[in-house]
This record gives structure tokens, C-alpha cells and sequence, in this order.
């Protein structure tokens, strides 16, 4: 499926109901529209094996999101079916109680015939009590009325909460279908993912393409981190700290070990050497990921060959990167410490699967995060 199509569908389907009145959709509504404006992006942009590879991740985590905002929404919708059917329960009942006391009141009027007003003035004998007779009367025919008009208004009410309920019952079938379309299309995701995967592995061209684009995205990534604001050294209970006194004993972003180390990987078919200025850690999809030490979060967006990606500013020229994301938690300019959660790992811009990419930078230049961080790793 081309962007274009995939994001029109998307928009489309996306625009067919009012959003529930709910601060945690709007957040994943939010989201959804960030994934779109970078998704759209690739439209202009030419893209090799690992743009395309880049562009289905950032499709499918589209697709996912879609599908935890339409869970959400499900749930909402089946909570106020629940409440409506409750409400026209209710009103059904206050409605048969209202016949009832309607009943007695007619049964009552027609004992007395059509001139029950008559009758009852003509059955009184002393003049001072006919004030009080047609006071009775007057207050007689008014709660009559007010019977009369709680019964019309219960029966619009349930009449108007019946016609909510149907409707609510249409929005649940239509997100129900909703959600089967984003998991037909997520698994057809899937299966361009592992064709695109396929390619790279065996074909010695899309491997030499690949390390082009490898080598492209590292020199934007320097360009981005060439042009932010130098930071502040980091304040931590009333005192500056100096992070390179910390060298070695930093904390670890996420508890998995080292998969990919510091250094250039040559690949063992293609013999391609590829630039990785920073580590690969285990960390399966959805892991929290902390920063290695305080600092001020200076980006966090997705970034082309990286995924989503945070960048976290430890004052005197000191950085650290954390990429392939799933999910971001800071916004740009959140103070952070190490137990501040990122975001979420996931295999944005990854080609091995779920990771995190961690980068340490010193007056630009990368250097060995295991440098860094606490000698031993601790266990998964």
C-alpha cells in the first residue's frame, strides 16, 4: 500500500464520528496526527531499501496507535450503552408507575361523568365553603395536568434515549469494522516489511544502498546536534554536577545487554562496513527507557533513520541519544532525571527488530557509551 493511499485511508476513516469527550483519546489522537504530518513527509522524499523499510515502521506504528484509539473509543462507547440502557430502564419504569396513577385518576373522573365539577359544587349546602370547593377543584385539575405532562415528558425522554442508544450501538459496529480494516492492513504491513527485509539480506546492491543511507542519517543527526543550544550544567539538590565525575557509573537506560556494540559493523555476506557510533540494547517492545543521567530534553520527534528518538542535554557539551522508540513520554524542553521515564522501546527505524539505540556524545564527537555506564549491566 503506497503512503498516500495508506494515509488517505486513514484520515478517511478516521473522520467519520466525533471523537468521545476524553482527555486520554485526545492524547492518542494527538499522536496519531504527529505520525501522519511525518508519514506524509516520505510522499516528497525519495526513499531507498531502508527509507521504505522506515516508512512501513512508521505505517505500522500508525496502525497501532489507530488501534489502541480505537480500543479506547470501543470501550467508551460499550460504557455509555450500558448507562443509556440503564437510564431507559429507568425511565421505562417511572413510566409504567405513571400509567398507573394516571389510571386511578381516570377511573376516578369517570365515576363522577364529565360534569364531575357540577356535581361536586351542587353537593355543597353552606355558601362559605364554596370558595374552598372550587380552591379543590382548580388544585384537582392541576395535578391532573402535571400527571398528564411528567407522562409526556418521561415518554419523549425514553423515546430520545432509545434513539441515543441505537445511534451508540451504530458507533460500536462502525469502530468494530474500523479496527478489522487497520488489522487487515497491519497484516499486509507486516508481510511488505519482511519482502523489503528479504531484499537487503540477499542482494548485495540493496546492502551498498542501505550503507549510503545509513551514512545520510548519521550526517543529519550530526547536523541536528551541531545546531542546538549549547546546555546548562545540571543542578541536582541545590549543587552543580560535573557528569564526567560520574564516568563509569552512570546508570543503564533500560536493564537488557549489549546486542550491538560501539564501533563500525562490517557485514559478514557483503563484507559493507556500516558506522554505529553508539550501542544496541535488548529491550523488548514496550520496555521503559530512562536517561543515563539529568539533563533537559532538547528533542523528541521522529528522526529519519532513527525512528522516534529523544535527545537529552546534560549541560558542557554532553549528550545522550536514545532511538527506535515506540512511544515518546517528555516533551522538548522537560527537565529529566534517571528516573524519569523517556518513552517506550519499539523497532522505530530499527531493522533487527525491538532495541534501543543509545548514543553518549561529548563536544559533539560519540564516544563508547559503555565508557559511561555502570561496568556491569544488569540482568534483563
Amino acid at each position: 500500500m503506497t503512503t498516500a493511499l495508506l494515509v488517505w485511508v486513514l484520515a478517511a476513516a478516521g473522520g467519520t464520528a466525533a471523537p468521545p469527550d476524553d482527555p486520554a483519546i485526545e492524547v492518542l489522537r494527538q499522536e496519531e496526527a504527529r505520525l501522519r504530518r511525518e508519514l506524509r513527509r516520505f510522499e516528497t522524499e525519495e526513499a531507498g531499501i531502508l527509507g521504505t523499510l522506515e516508512r512501513l515502521s512508521l505505517e505500522r506504528l500508525l496502525l497501532e496507535q489507530e488501534l489502541r484509539r480505537l480500543t479506547a473509543e470501543r470501550r467508551l462507547t460499550t460504557a455509555a450503552i450500558a448507562a443509556a440502557g440503564a437510564h431507559a430502564d429507568e425511565l421505562a419504569a417511572r413510566i409504567e408507575a405513571r400509567k398507573a396513577s394516571l389510571a386511578i385518576a381516570l377511573r376516578e373522573a369517570y365515576k363522577l361523568g364529565r360534569l364531575r365539577e357540577v356535581r361536586l359544587l351542587l353537593t355543597i349546602r353552606d355558601p362559605a365553603e364554596l370558595g374552598h370547593a372550587a380552591r379543590y377543584l382548580a388544585e384537582w385539575s392541576r395535578a391532573d395536568a402535571a400527571r398528564v405532562q411528567e407522562f409526556r415528558s418521561d415518554a419523549a425522554a425514553l423515546e430520545a434515549e432509545r434513539t441515543e442508544l441505537a445511534a451508540r450501538h451504530q458507533d460500536l459496529a462502525r469502530l468494530g469494522r474500523e479496527a478489522t480494516q487497520r488489522e487487515v492492513t497491519l497484516d499486509r504491513n507486516r508481510d511488505e516489511q519482511q519482502v523489503a527485509l528479504r531484499r537487503l539480506e540477499g542482494e548485495r546492491e540493496a546492502g551498498r544502498e542501505s550503507l549510503k543511507e545509513i551514512e545520510e542519517a548519521s550526517g543529519r543527526l550530526q547536523a541536528l546536534l551541531a545546531s542546538l543550544p549549547p546546555g546548562e550544567r545540571v543542578t541536582v539538590d541545590g549543587g552543580l554536577i560535573d557528569l564526567r565525575t560520574l564516568r563509569g557509573h552512570l546508570p543503564w537506560p533500560v536493564p537488557g545487554p549489549v546486542v550491538v556494540p560501539f564501533g563500525d559493523q562490517r557485514h559478514p555476506r557483503f563484507r559493507t562496513v556500516t558506522p554505529h557510533p553508539g550501542i544496541d540494547l535488548e529491550a523488548p517492545e514496550g520496555s521503559e527507557i530512562r536517561p543515563v543521567f539529568g539533563g533537559r530534553v532538547v528533542y523528541a520527534d521522529w528522526f529519519r533513520g532513527y525512528g522516534n528518538t529523544v535527545i537529552v542535554d546534560h549541560g558542557d557539551g554532553l549528550l545522550s541519544i536514545y532511538a527506535h522508540l515506540r512511544e515518546l513520554s517528555q516533551p522538548v524542553g522537560a527537565k529529566v532525571d534517571p528516573a524519569t521515564v523517556l518513552g517506550l522501546s519499539g523497532s522505530t527505524g530499527s531493522l533487527l527488530g525491538p532495541r534501543l539505540y543509545l548514543e553518549i556524545r561529548e563536544q559533539g564527537r560519540p564516544i563508547d557509551p559503555l565508557q559511561w555506564l555502570h561496568p556491569r549491566s544488569p540482568e534483563p
